[in-house]
């Protein structure tokens, strides 16, 4: 007889109805004691409580999880690159990839979830594929063209063709979840993980030869030059 459970049962479990709910419960006790003469109360979880836990820790493994994929690809990118400014030149289109993604799950009411985790970080890893297309193209076409609007203009109307070409055969089969499948979730996912392919790809069109004639990195020029001197030492040997 020392503890008595008192339960409170509520329809509504959005995310901000949980918030609303936990930020009652601790202001009311902000204007009262929770002890009083007989006893005190003490604020258990309950099926609101661990709703609450579990989105508290989605948000944090979603930014741990976000951090990672981009931490990886930022490295992977600075070690076959070796430089710093491309890396970041691959880095940040997809950040703002991804904010046009959520942006898009903000809108739907899309909650983060186990589930929809991994398609964020899944649309990131492919998004860089792009990007490297274009960026390897410019890098075999530099010592040709020796412009760098020339090598950029060549790159996407060649290789850009190839991203067009990838995106939409991956896009495309993705985004009929939305019409064919009667789940919700895959429906949605359909249509969320469509969104960042799509935003990849438009991004590795425009913001990627954008950044590289404002930018001009050396690392093409130094790398392209390397490529050149391996071509020439190759037809050396074979004469």
């Amino acid at each position: 007889m020392s503890m008595a459970q008192i339960t409170l049962f509520f329809a509504n479990h959005t995310s901000d109805n949980l918030i609303r709910i936990r930020d009652a419960a601790y202001a009311f006790f902000d204007d009262h004691s929770m002890k009083t003469e007989k006893g005190e109360f003490q604020l258990a979880g309950g099926r609101i409580g661990m709703e609450i836990a579990v989105n508290d820790e989605m948000k944090r493994t979603h930014a741990m999880i976000d951090a990672m994929v981009l931490s990886a690809i930022f490295i992977l990118c600075a070690l076959f690159y070796r430089s710093i400014v491309g890396s970041l030149m691959f880095t940040l289109p997809l950040i703002l990839g991804n904010m046009v993604a959520f942006a898009y799950m903000a809108m739907n009411n899309i909650g983060l979830s186990i589930n929809t985790l991994p398609v964020a970080a899944v649309g990131v890893g492919v998004g860089v594929d792009f990007a490297i297309y274009i960026y390897n193209r410019c890098i075999e076409e530099f010592q040709h063209q020796k412009s760098w609007e020339d090598t950029i203009l060549i790159s996407v109307r060649t290789s850009g063709k190839a991203v067009i070409f990838t995106g939409l055969t991956m896009v495309l089969p993705i985004l009929t979840w939305y019409f064919l499948s009667d789940l919700k979730f895959q429906a949605q996912m359909g249509v969320f993980l469509a969104i960042i392919l799509s935003t990849n790809v438009l991004l590795s069109v425009t913001v990627h030869p954008l950044m590289l004639q404002l930018i001009r990195p050396r690392f093409i020029i130094r790398l392209s030059e390397k490529t050149n001197r391996q071509g020439s030492d190759s037809s050396g040997k074979v004469e």
